[in-house]
Parts: structure tokens; sequence; C-alpha cells
């Protein structure tokens, strides 16, 4: 099942009545959630320290859900990042991509073309990495499992982060499918890697953890 969990601190005492096929909900301030602001855009280096300030003194907590049961399909993710366009025009100042664990502040959507693939991956998707292994988390956005490419030595992190980077565009902006127990190779000039669908880590009734699994890279 696809998933996007969208929190926007906003200014409103009352949201506006936005134009959306998401799930809305609205309540009070939640002072936890700067701090989750600040760890993630400290991080990524998206929110600034006005930003933040504005977030501190937010009036209100718009959250917003839609799940679906359609693999491959963009048509979430583009209701989704409309909503979050609309939020950020009528004041919202900060958005909390919750299944991506990604932060944005208002600027990052200046110009933002809400129905483009590649812009749905930078907003929805999260590449990381640590001395094992470079993830892709938030493929749930489009109904899709992560991605984990498995490294040894730091000359081949940057070769596995590119097979994160890349993989995830080519599942999501060219429909690009793998098979289960074959290969992957980013480009041509890129290592071979081993491909497995692992299963869900946890309950799949839980929000935050991606039912489709995720595709296991290791080099061959």
């Amino acid at each position: 099942m696809g998933r996007i969990i969208l929190t926007i601190a906003a200014p409103w005492s009352k949201p506006p009545a936005f134009d959306t096929p998401l799930t809305l909900d609205y309540g009070p301030p939640v002072p936890a959630l700067v701090d989750e602001f600040a760890d993630l855009g400290r991080q990524a280096g998206t929110i600034d320290t006005p930003t933040l300030k504005a977030i501190e003194g937010h009036a209100g907590v718009l959250t917003a859900l839609t799940e679906f049961d359609a693999p491959g399909d963009l048509g979430p993710a583009k209701a989704a990042a409309r909503l979050l366009l609309d939020a950020v025009r009528a004041g919202a100042l900060g958005v909390y991509v919750e299944t991506g664990l990604k932060v944005f502040g208002p600027d990052a959507f200046d110009g933002l073309d809400p129905t483009d693939p590649p812009t749905l991956v930078h907003l929805f998707v999260d590449v990381s990495g640590d001395r094992e292994a470079v993830t892709a988390e938030g493929l749930q956005a489009f109904d899709l499992p992560d991605i984990l490419v498995r490294y040894e030595g730091k000359p081949q992190r940057a070769a596995a982060q590119a097979a994160a980077f890349g993989l995830s565009a080519r599942l999501v902006c060219d429909r690009f499918r793998l098979a289960d127990g074959g290969s992957y190779r980013n480009t041509e000039s890129a290592p071979l890697y081993r491909v497995r669908l692992a299963p869900p880590e946890g309950e799949t009734d839980d929000p935050f953890v991606n039912a489709r699994g995720t595709w296991v890279l290791t080099p061959a």
C-alpha cells in the first residue's frame, strides 16, 4: 500500500479550505515539532534560522494523509505536492514530509511544478547513507519498495549513492521495474548489483513502514 503523510506548521487560527483529495486534520501547535524541523533541516540544509524562528511561533498544525494501492501511480504524489504548494501560498511556515523524513521551508516551493516527476522524487524521497549502505526512503509515496544499496569501502560509496538516486528516479519517472533475483547497473560503467526484494521490517500497519518492502542491491 502506498502512503503519504504530511505535517504543515501553520500560522492560521483556522485553516483555509483547500481543494484536495487528501484527508486533512487541523490541530493546536506541537512544540516538539520544532525540534524535528531543526534536526532534519540542519542535516539536509533545508531550514534556515529565520524559517525556524517562524516555525517556533506556529499557531497550529495541518496534517494530511493519503493511502492507495496502485504501484507506480504518480497521482497521489501530484495531489500532495499541489496541496503543499497551495499551503505555502496561503502562508504555511514549514512542511514536513513524514513518510520521507524531509522538511522544507516555504522558499523550496518557489517555481515548483507539482506535476513534474523528478520534482516529486525530490519532495518525497530521501537518499542518505552510513558506512555500509545508502538508502532511498519515502518511495511509498509512489507505492513502490524503498531501496538499500550495500557497498564495501569508501571508494564504493559514491557509486552506491548514484545507484540509489538513479534507481529512485528510474522507478518513478520511467516506470522502470526490477526483478527479484535479477541484477541492476546504474550506467554502463557503473558497478553491477545483485537484486533481491526484502520484506517490510516491522508491522505493515505502521504508517511509517513501507508495506512493499525494500529492494536490496549488493555488489556482484
